[in-house]
């Protein structure tokens, strides 16, 4: 097949969305078919871009990547504006691949939600080329903006929201990353029989149980007796990180647990000057590792954790939490009961949920954990399991890659009758 994909975020070496863009492309070009990816260039979590911002195209066999220029404000000054002027940018500086595109017509189009700029390009190509589209929502990009406060005006969100509805009901089919996320997309668009499943995956040939001492917690100055607590990934406002510079306080009267914040993101600052300001000493702050220094680093935790505000709940889903679960380590998680997060953790007894927004309950379940290692044993061998059987990456993008076809397959039945 011949694929085109739509990402404003796309780096297999970074986190998040921009991960996953890239490894898609890259899986689905080693399985033989001639992929194009529109983009910008690499520029999360950090919102920084490296080197010269202009178009490029990058050539390798079967696959071509045509980066696009785009305005990045300075992450202290991410307003809903400056937010509103990026995404523009690249509206608008990606119609001449769009345009190259069209001469060169794809069989499908995918187009990697958010943004909402980037779904309407999607959909115009779509409709003049006459290109199936299959739209991937990775998070509900205005219920997020409203529900964290980008957004501030009812009427504002109320527009936006109809937009994305609009658009997102012009697909031909639609993936999501979790079930409830599934059910909200298919209520804004009555499509439900077209949203299939498509979670963030892990490579489990890659990241694999390592022992906890091994040479990189030595090298992070840690010993046998610490009891390490790791988040690993965006530093944005979603997560509500400064619950965890709290409950790094409150565990303070153990001295042998220990935190690490690993990543980079809009509030690191702010976080790293919280710390400083509380005295604290069993914190640390370090940078994302590369990919192959990845299964080491999630190695060194005696537990994961990954927190996530109240109002950000089935809006976003925390593609992290695949590796966290394949490295064999149990996973804390701030999740509300019937969220998705709250059911993969407590259904698959691969680790322990509490309250959003509330540090005291999160140390109490840290100190809870610390004592009982035989729980943590149970819990790690079943989030080892459970990403082996349902977000291993090899299988779920051979699913995707059938789908693909599929879509194909009954777009150009249709187009014959």
């Amino acid at each position: 097949m011949k694929i085109l994909i739509d990402s404003i975020f796309y780096d297999k070496e970074s986190i998040g969305i921009a991960k996953y863009s890239g490894e898609m492309a890259g899986w689905l070009k080693n399985k033989g078919n001639r992929v194009s990816v529109i983009t910008t260039h690499s520029h999360y979590p950090a919102w920084e871009i490296k080197g010269c911002n202009f178009y490029r195209i990058i050539r390798s066999k079967k696959l071509k990547i045509l980066i696009s220029p785009v305005f990045l404000p300075k992450k202290k000054k991410m307003t809903a504006l400056a937010r509103l002027a990026y995404e523009g940018s690249y509206f608008f500086s990606s119609h001449p691949f769009y345009i190259f595109s069209y001469l060169k017509k794809p069989d499908i189009l995918v187009s990697v939600y958010p943004s909402i700029f980037s779904l309407a390009n999607s959909v115009i190509f779509s409709k003049l080329s006459r290109t199936p589209l299959l739209v991937h929502v990775q998070d509900l990009q205005i219920d997020a903006a409203s529900n964290l406060g980008f957004l501030r005006h009812d009427f504002v969100v109320e527009i936006l929201k109809r937009v994305e509805k609009i658009l997102l009901s012009r697909a031909d089919a639609i993936s999501t990353i979790s079930d409830n996320m599934s059910k909200k997309i298919g209520d804004i668009t009555g499509m439900h029989e077209s949203i299939f499943l498509l979670p963030n995956w892990t490579d489990t040939s890659q990241i694999s149980i390592k022992p906890r001492l091994n040479t990189l917690r030595h090298q992070m100055g840690y010993s046998q007796e610490d009891f390490v607590i790791l988040y690993s990934g965006n530093l944005g406002e979603k997560q509500g990180l400064e619950d965890l510079i709290k409950a790094a306080k409150i565990s303070e009267i153990d001295e042998d647990i220990k935190f690490i914040i690993c990543g980079s993101g809009g509030i690191k600052e702010k976080l790293i000057k919280l710390s400083l300001d509380a005295g604290l000493k069993n914190i640390s702050f370090i940078e994302l590792k590369p990919i192959e220094e990845l299964s080491d680093l999630l190695a060194v935790a005696d537990l994961h954790i990954i927190l996530q505000r109240r109002d950000a709940a089935d809006i976003v889903m925390p593609s992290k939490l695949a590796n966290c679960l394949a490295s064999g380590r149990p996973t804390l998680v701030t999740a509300e009961i019937g969220t998705s997060l709250y059911d993969i953790i407590t259904e698959n007894d691969v680790g322990v949920t509490v309250d959003p927004e509330d540090p005291q309950k999160i140390s109490d379940k840290i100190f809870e954990l610390k004592s009982n290692s035989l729980r943590r044993i149970e819990m790690s061998k079943n989030a080892r399991k459970f990403a082996k059987l349902y977000l291993d990456k090899e299988a779920i993008l051979q699913g995707f890659e059938e789908k693909l076809s599929e879509i194909v397959k009954s777009y150009r039945e249709r187009g014959k009758r």
